[in-house]
């Protein structure tokens, strides 16, 4: 990713989620969410409380990058964004990423979040806004 600067981070978790979190900045790695920012981009896929299929997501993805731009995906723990991927990729998309474990990663023994894997637990750069 960090060689290639016109790759795309989109944070598509639910809207409940963003408001809760805020955007991340993916500091260090050379995305850029637009020319002013290495920041991921809100696109909700599903959002509760029903889980309801976002039907205008590729449309919305289109809007902020072609069909070869690489769109990378994240999500809280990286399944959601799997069923995001493959639309993109169905709807013509080429280059696009999942990351496995999400921001926060799977639950671990104890039900929580963030002890076991993902981004943050990884230590990769990230910043909350």
């Amino acid at each position: 990713m960090k060689r290639n600067t016109s790759s795309s981070v989109i944070r598509w978790g639910e809207d409940r989620e963003f408001a809760n979190h805020g955007s991340r900045r993916y500091r260090g790695i050379g995305l850029q969410a637009d020319a002013r920012a290495a920041s991921a981009i809100h696109i909700a896929w599903s959002d509760g409380p029903k889980w309801e299929i976002n039907r205008e997501f590729v449309a919305e993805v289109r809007k902020l990058a072609d069909n070869h731009r690489p769109i990378v995906l994240i999500c809280r723990s990286g399944q959601r964004s799997i069923a995001a991927g493959v639309e993109l990729e169905k709807a013509g998309f080429t280059d696009v990423y999942n990351v496995l474990e999400g921001f926060e990663g799977p639950l671990d023994d104890t039900h929580h979040r963030g002890t076991v894997g993902g981004w943050r637990k990884e230590g990769l750069p990230w910043e909350q806004t």
